[in-house]
């Protein structure tokens, strides 16, 4: 196989990954926003423990996937996102924490009386406000669908080059000439 075939099938397979790869960065990102819609929908009726947990879950979930393919999404739209995505989880914090000593308080002092069971319960019921309030305000602005609409299209052709760097990084081997000559491949895509 000569040299200039050799560099257009690294080509094509950058283009096939990086299109491979946008696809299924979306297709993460969406599936985790419907989640995350639904467990603030379940959160917003009934505030208990399991779920302010689970809406925990599904928060740190999709910071992960904006985390981790960072290259793959709009970068002011991820960044915006993800500073939502942490006032919630400060939030739901507060109340996960009271949450969890009252169960420690419970077990060490179980009268019900006790002055700092109250007090738990009392600090539980205020965070638990405070997230609804917000959980209502991010339904009320519609958050999950102009974040959906942040995603990048399904048009992969206009993949940017920074997510097709990043995978070509994560996804070549050395024979091709090394990481310059890969980059310098894949820049001109």
């Amino acid at each position: 196989m000569d040299y200039n075939k050799r560099i257009c099938t690294v080509e094509e397979e950058l283009r096939v990954s990086t299109s491979t790869t946008r696809w299924f960065a979306t297709e993460q990102a969406d599936r985790l926003l419907g989640r995350l819609a639904f467990q603030i929908a379940r959160t917003i009726k009934a505030s208990g423990a399991a779920e302010v947990h689970d809406l925990r879950v599904a928060v740190r979930r999709l910071m992960r996937v904006l985390v981790v393919l960072k290259p793959c999404f709009p970068r002011n739209e991820s960044k915006r996102v993800r500073r939502g995505l942490k006032r919630i989880m400060l939030q739901a914090g507060s109340v996960r924490d009271c949450d969890i000593a009252l169960r420690l308080v419970a077990k060490l002092a179980p009268s019900a009386s006790s002055p700092l069971l109250r007090q738990f319960r009392t600090e539980r019921e205020e965070a638990a406000k405070t997230l609804a309030v917000s959980l209502k305000r991010w339904v009320r602005r519609d958050l999950s669908a102009r974040w959906r609409n942040g995603l990048p299209s399904t048009d992969y052709s206009n993949s940017s080059k920074a997510c097709r760097r990043y995978w070509a990084r994560s996804t070549t081997a050395r024979p091709f000439g090394g990481w310059s000559r890969v980059i310098k491949v894949v820049g001109r895509l």
